[in-house]
């Protein structure tokens, strides 16, 4: 388990709200990249990198916030369970035993056959753990569902469908009156900038100043936060 953080220095000349974004998933059906996915506000900047399939049940909107009503833990190593096996009965979606199968740095996510024009709002996507948050008692699943899990993308789930889900280790830090958990189109969310943790092995915290002019200096990464000056 990997905890990421990320430090901004606000010198601008006005009070900003920051939300936090995953980068877009790579997510593919075999078939070629499912392009209709959405980005959910992470708006914590404290990431746990813990993995999760996560499922959904409402029509996709703007400004929908979906719900994360079940999730089941998924490895990336390529051992079991890394394979999220997702029913739609009469109480909606929700996940069955999970299973193993998929290649190393992926987990998938096979939803089972189920009558789309009956249940037209089925999505499903990717959770990852907050390092604060709690779920209400009612919404916890027994033996299934994981408190403190935030879904950071989600797609229509279609019928008999395989999703190969490939997380990434970048994140998108943008200025907007965004709410926690609501889902946005990543590109049209304006001026953002880009945390990249994909190279920069034991190197966990990023660092970074918004400008007087509302630009951005370079992000730094560094092993400890930017405040504690003799480790560095």
């Amino acid at each position: 388990m990997t905890t990421y953080n990320i430090y901004i220095s606000n010198k601008s000349t006005t009070a900003e709200t920051y939300s936090l974004f995953v980068e877009l998933l790579d997510i593919s059906t075999g078939q070629g990249p499912t392009k209709s996915a959405y980005t959910n506000v992470y708006a914590v900047f404290s990431i746990i990198a813990d993995t999760f399939a996560c499922r959904g049940y409402a029509v996709l909107s703007d400004n929908l916030m979906v719900c994360g009503g079940d999730n089941t833990p998924m490895r990336l190593d390529g051992t079991a369970p890394d394979v999220a096996n997702m029913v739609v009965i009469d109480g909606g979606p929700g996940f069955v035993k999970s299973t193993g199968g998929a290649r190393a740095g992926t987990f998938n996510i096979e939803v089972q056959p189920y009558f789309a024009n009956k249940y037209p709002g089925v999505c499903c996507g990717c959770g990852e753990t907050i390092a604060q948050g709690d779920a209400t008692e009612s919404s916890v699943q027994a033996n299934q569902y994981t408190k403190g899990v935030k879904v950071v993308a989600c797609w229509q789930a279609k019928p008999n469908t395989t999703y190969i889900v490939e997380p990434v280790v970048k994140f998108y830090i943008a200025t907007g009156a965004y709410q926690d958990g609501e889902t946005v189109n990543l590109t049209e969310i304006g001026a953002k900038k880009l945390i990249d943790f994909t190279n920069q092995g034991d190197k966990t915290c990023a660092s970074f100043d918004q400008l007087t002019d509302d630009s951005y200096t370079d992000v730094q990464y560094s092993y400890f936060p930017p405040f504690l000056d003799d480790h560095e």
